[in-house]
């Protein structure tokens, strides 16, 4: 390739206007660079999923719920905007919390890890959250597990519907498990 080539498609900084479309904003971010650019295509592709009618399987890896992502998920999954959804159990867990109406707090990482022990406060980088109130989670999925029925494996999807079921009866606030389970929308672990 020559330098002429490679040098013939300038960068397209977007114009700041006052359209407060997130759409219109990401197809502006096509011509720009790094992860805008990358942000810009990944949104074209899901557009054409839509359009085509194909099964959008979405991963979730990360501390995404405690990092304040949970009611984006939950709006994709009751706007059938995704098919299936794949993340970690540690999301699931986080999403528990929130949907009991607890919450995470902002801090910051340089917290002392020691007196954060101390106080039975977790930290997820720099957002932390209740021990005590995560130990009573444990103990609400602990209850919830030993009252299926014994005689047989379950499968986490099925687990996933049956945990978000019962959540729904004590969720303060939509949540992924319980957006999930009622738009019947698959979740694995």
């Amino acid at each position: 390739m020559r330098k002429h080539e490679m040098l013939s498609r300038p960068t397209r900084p977007p114009a700041i206007d006052r359209q407060k479309d997130v759409a219109a904003l990401l197809d502006k971010m096509q011509g720009i660079s790094f992860q805008g650019r990358n942000l810009a295509t990944a949104f074209q592709i899901w557009q054409r999923m839509l359009r085509e009618r194909v099964m959008i399987m979405m991963g979730l890896s990360g501390a995404m719920v405690p990092a304040g992502m949970r009611r984006l998920v939950v709006y994709l999954i009751k706007n059938r905007l995704i098919d299936c959804l794949v993340s970690t159990g540690a999301n699931f867990f986080h999403d528990i919390h929130e949907t009991l109406g607890r919450f995470h707090f902002q801090s910051s990482p340089r917290v002392d890890d020691v007196t954060l022990q101390k106080l039975l406060i977790d930290r997820m980088y720099d957002t932390l959250a209740d021990e005590e109130e995560f130990r009573e989670e444990d103990a609400f999925i602990g209850s919830f597990a030993a009252s299926l029925k014994q005689s047989r494996p379950y499968t986490t999807r099925e687990f996933l519907y049956l945990l978000g079921k019962e959540l729904a009866n004590r969720a303060k606030e939509e949540g992924i498990l319980t957006a999930a389970y009622r738009a019947n929308i698959p979740l694995y672990c």
